[in-house]
C-alpha cells in the first residue's frame, strides 16, 4: 500500500501533552493504529494528527496526576459533568485548596471515577440542575467521592447541612463531648479549630488532650 515515507509501522512520534505513540498498524492515512507508551492505549489517528502531536492518549491521568478522560465523547470538556469532576478532583488532591479547607485532607475518589467517561454517565443518571455534588449526606463523614454515597444538593441545602453536623470528641478528662458550633466551642475553650477539625476529619491525633472516641 502507498503511504507517506514519514509514517511508518514502528516509528515513534511524540505528542504535546500525551508523551510517545508508536505506529503499529497502517491501514489508510485517516486511520493508522497507534499505541501510546505511557499508558499502553490504542486507538486509531489521522496521519497529519500524527505529525502534529495532536493525538491524545485518553488513558493519561492528566488532572491532578489522577483523573483521565477515558472513551469520552467529543467536546467533553464542555460537558457541565466536566466542570464538576475537576472540581472533585482538586478537592481531593489540591493541597492549597486542602490548606483552605482541612475537611477533605484524606478524601479521594474512587477509581471507578477517575475515569471521566464513568463519572459522565453517572452524572447524567443523578444531575439536578442548579445543584452540586455532596458526598456526605448519604453517608455521614464518607471520605471517598462514590456513586453510591454521593448526591446532588443545593448550596443553601448544602449550608444547612454543614451547620448540622455534630463535632463528637473525647476530652482530656474522658468525657464524650458533642459540638454544634465548632468554632464557637474552640474560643470558648481556647482551641484551634483548624487542629480540632483535622482530629475530627482523620478520626486520629490529639489537640491538648482531646481527641476522637476511636484513637
Amino acid at each position: 500500500m502507498n503511504r507517506p515515507n514519514d509514517l511508518q509501522v514502528g516509528d515513534i512520534y511524540s505528542t504535546k501533552y500525551y508523551g510517545e505513540l508508536e505506529i503499529l498498524e497502517y491501514l489508510v492515512f485517516q486511520s493508522i493504529k497507534v499505541r501510546f507508551l505511557t499508558t499502553g492505549y490504542v486507538t486509531y489517528a489521522r496521519g497529519d494528527h500524527i505529525r502534529r502531536g495532536a493525538v491524545k492518549d485518553l488513558m493519561l491521568p492528566i488532572v491532578m496526576g489522577v483523573g483521565y478522560l477515558g472513551e469520552n465523547p467529543k467536546g467533553a470538556s464542555k460537558h457541565p459533568a466536566y466542570k464538576s469532576w475537576v472540581g472533585m478532583l482538586r478537592r481531593c488532591y489540591e493541597e492549597p485548596r486542602q490548606e483552605r479547607n482541612m475537611c477533605y485532607i484524606g478524601v479521594t475518589v474512587c477509581g471507578e471515577w477517575q475515569n471521566f467517561s464513568n463519572y459522565l454517565l453517572w452524572f447524567e443518571d443523578n444531575y439536578v440542575k442548579g445543584c452540586q455534588l455532596d458526598k456526605d449526606k448519604i453517608i455521614k463523614w464518607n471520605k471517598v467521592y462514590r456513586p453510591e454515597a454521593c448526591s446532588f444538593m443545593t448550596s443553601e441545602e448544602n449550608t444547612v447541612e454543614a451547620r448540622a453536623l455534630t463535632w463528637n470528641f473525647i476530652s482530656p478528662e474522658g468525657e464524650k463531648v458533642e459540638v454544634y458550633n465548632l468554632a464557637a466551642f474552640c474560643r470558648d475553650n481556647n482551641l484551634n479549630k483548624v487542629r480540632m477539625r483535622k482530629i475530627h476529619v482523620d478520626r486520629k491525633g490529639k489537640h491538648k488532650s482531646w481527641r476522637v472516641e476511636n484513637v
